[in-house]
């Protein structure tokens, strides 16, 4: 079985920040552009157990990529800088996918998936910036994205009529310093 999928986003931001600290408060504010493109592909191999079961080892590749352009924040002495920047990682995940129906008529099917997920490139992802009025620069990074991580994800959907299904999922990534989890219900109607 192969997958293939993409997602192009516009990001346009407005930022407002609060800086107070004895002798200066400052609140500099700024517009930004953005963009984000993700693309990925997968590649698995469906077993039938029987009784309406069935494990897909499977292997994919994925890649991210952030630009966001030059920001210049208006205000005091707090407003900073920021050139324009552009991220590429890209990422490579292996695992095991399972699903089964409850009984072999069953409208309600559970599925689940257990996978390995290494990121390439800088995963870091630090921004340099610089102090309007006096020039000077520094690095600022938040958590990097971990390098190796556990994905799972677990859920359970049902047809209650045709082209009427609900469902319920799971869906968690951990690493050494992060961890990501999420809960989602579905109601769908295929017309």
């Amino acid at each position: 079985m192969l997958r293939f999928g993409a997602l192009a986003a516009d990001e346009p931001a407005r930022l407002r920040r609060v800086v107070a600290f004895p002798g200066l408060t400052d609140t500099p504010t700024a517009r930004s552009q953005g963009r984000s493109v993700q693309g990925f592909g997968e590649a698995g191999y469906r077993i039938a157990l029987g009784a309406g079961a069935e494990l897909e080892p499977f292997v994919g590749g994925g890649v991210v990529a952030l630009g966001r352009a030059r920001f210049a924040e208006q205000g005091g002495a707090a407003a900073l800088t920021g050139p324009g920047q552009a991220r590429l990682v890209p990422t490579a995940t292996a695992g095991l996918r399972a699903e089964a129906r409850l009984a072999e008529a069953s409208p309600v099917l559970v599925f689940g998936l257990v996978g390995y997920r290494r990121s390439f490139g800088d995963v870091a992802l630090p921004s340099l910036l610089a102090f309007r009025g006096t020039g000077a620069r520094f690095t600022s990074a938040g958590l990097p994205i971990d390098r190796d991580a556990l994905v799972a994800e677990a859920g359970l959907g049902a047809t209650l009529a045709p082209g009427l299904s609900v469902g319920l999922s799971y869906t968690g990534q951990v690493g050494a310093r992060a961890q990501d989890h999420a809960a989602k219900a579905s109601l769908a109607y295929r017309f």
